[in-house]
């Protein structure tokens, strides 16, 4: 069979076209730091945002559908060191008000906790494997109300403890430490899965 030479010129252009588009390179997608960066500048606390993903295992090569799994690390360590420093404060001397708003905050966390423990879980299936792909970030919602309830038991707490003093000023500090963590991570994981 043989090609009219009338096409020649327009089968030239069309091999150059599929050439042209087998060896283009598509701009780089951005991870990292830039990524990292760009998520900050959208809460309200970026530096404590920038430090905490930063520090992260995975920061250096985290690309955008990566970042709601990377902000929530800092929540949920954050919490549970938070209730392991609540627990040797109740060993403490304390006064009996100050136990009693401790046991409360205690449960608050407890409750946090269990629902981060579970999305934990969650990321670490297959399931999330399978829906964790670009343009699927569905598999983010349950993580996300599961901040967002942690985020609230933890201001719970906070509130609880604004009328304490003395020994329980450091884990007051703490717990407005992991609520901005969880505000940081609910911020970043709403506009991954929006």
């Amino acid at each position: 069979m043989t090609i009219p030479t009338a096409l020649l010129p327009h089968l030239s252009l069309l091999f150059f076209l599929i050439v042209s588009a087998a060896t283009a390179v598509a701009p780089p997608v951005p991870t990292g730091t830039a990524v990292i960066q760009a998520n900050c500048q959208i809460t309200d606390y970026y530096d404590l945002c920038l430090s905490s993903l930063l520090s992260r295992p995975g920061s250096s090569n985290v690309t955008s559908y990566g970042m709601g799994k990377l902000a929530f690390g800092p929540v949920f360590d954050g919490a549970k060191d938070s209730r392991r420093q609540l627990s040797k404060l109740m060993r403490g001397r304390l006064d009996p008000a100050s136990k009693l708003v401790l046991r409360e905050c205690g449960k608050q966390y407890d409750m946090a906790i269990y629902t981060l423990a579970l999305s934990d879980s969650y990321m670490k299936s297959d399931a999330f494997k399978h829906f964790h792909k670009p343009g699927l970030y569905s598999a983010y919602d349950s993580v996300l109300f599961s901040v967002q309830d942690a985020e609230e038991e933890i201001t719970k707490c906070g509130e609880m403890l604004k009328s304490q003093r003395g020994l329980v000023e450091p884990f007051k500090q703490k717990t407005e430490i992991v609520r901005q963590l969880a505000a940081i991570a609910s911020k970043i994981l709403f506009y991954i899965v929006v």
